[in-house]
């Protein structure tokens, strides 16, 4: 492990010149996505310090040292939480950026951002994301067992209409343009004080993948540290991340599950999503009846299947422990 003193980002100063932000980008996968998050963060113009950590989660393409940047490997896979705790405990500055390997920025979005930050600390904010060209609130609901409900196939024809986004969790309150305070942000791209991650512990890593965002903001809210997002400012986010389809929906319902479970409402979560299934199960069944191309046992169990997964892998994650001894300066 290396430690690298922030750089001085060359051109004009912004609001704010002076603190200094330490960036940590977690690594998995292709070394060509870190290293254009890297290179974009090396652009922005002022002069802010920053200190750039590249967290390698034991990839199977490494991050190579390069100056000016601190490179730490794990020597096993841990997750994103666990990655970004690492990095974190050699973040020098007061302002820390958790910036996802796929995430670009154009220059003076730092300081921007960071001006933002200092309008509302204690917070924690995210800008706008630009996926495939879109802009892409990054604003939410705090998860709530009757959210399930959105899984409803027979509300599918609904899924742009507000009240359904509602359900589901975006806040569509938040939207390009406007600064509004939220529950919780997509972890793309976070900005918060150092001192108020560690307040709270760092991200809890008995999520491997999902939701750690989410649980973070939910600790740091009840410590008097709100959300905001900054839809005035954006960054670009390629999305798509390094697990398939079916590995993703795996990951997705234990993390849930052990979501819901350490904030108490997983009993609740399990019926709504029991119920959902069943009634799937069911319009699937007229569809099928009624010739369309449906595979409705199929569909339930691979519905029990990811709800197994999420019940049995979130109860073994709640006996390990939420973090490791981390020296940090």
């Amino acid at each position: 492990m290396g430690r690298a003193d922030g750089f001085p980002v060359t051109g004009a100063g912004g609001e704010g010149e002076g603190e200094g932000v330490s960036v940590v980008v977690p690594h998995y996968g292709g070394a060509s996505l870190a290293e254009g998050a890297v290179s974009a963060v090396r652009d922005q113009h002022g002069d802010r310090p920053v200190q750039l950590i590249v967290v390698d989660d034991h990839s199977p393409e490494p991050f190579a040292p390069r100056p000016g940047v601190t490179v730490i490997r794990h020597d096993l896979n841990l997750g994103f939480g666990a990655a970004i705790n690492t990095g974190a405990a050699h973040a020098l500055h007061p302002w820390l950026l958790v910036l996802n390997s796929d995430v670009t920025m154009p220059p003076g979005t730092l300081d921007r951002l960071v001006a933002a930050g200092r309008s509302t600390r204690p917070s924690v904010s995210s800008p706008l994301l630009i996926e495939s060209g879109r802009p892409t609130s990054t604003a939410n609901r705090w998860p709530a067992a009757y959210r399930g409900l959105g899984a409803l196939q027979p509300l599918a024809r609904w899924s742009q209409h507000a009240w359904m986004r509602r359900l589901v969790g975006f806040d569509v309150d938040c939207v390009a343009g406007r600064r509004r305070r939220t529950d919780w942000l997509t972890g793309a791209c976070l900005l918060m004080q150092t001192a108020d991650f560690w307040a709270v512990g760092g991200f809890d890593e008995r999520f491997h993948m999902y939701f750690e965002e989410v649980d973070l903001q939910r600790r740091l809210a009840r410590h008097g540290v709100p959300a905001y997002f900054v839809g005035d400012v954006a960054v670009t986010h390629l999305g798509g991340g390094t697990t398939g389809w079916g590995g993703r929906v795996r990951a997705l319902s234990v993390s849930a599950t052990l979501y819901a479970r350490i904030w108490g409402f997983h009993r609740r979560a399990t019926l709504v999503a029991a119920t959902v299934s069943a009634v799937n199960l069911a319009y699937n069944v007229l569809r099928r009846l009624s010739g369309r191309p449906t595979t409705p046992l199929r569909s339930i169990r691979t519905d029990f299947g990811h709800l197994a997964a999420g019940l049995s892998e979130s109860r073994a994650a709640l006996r390990r422990p939420s973090g490791r001894p981390l020296a940090r300066p």
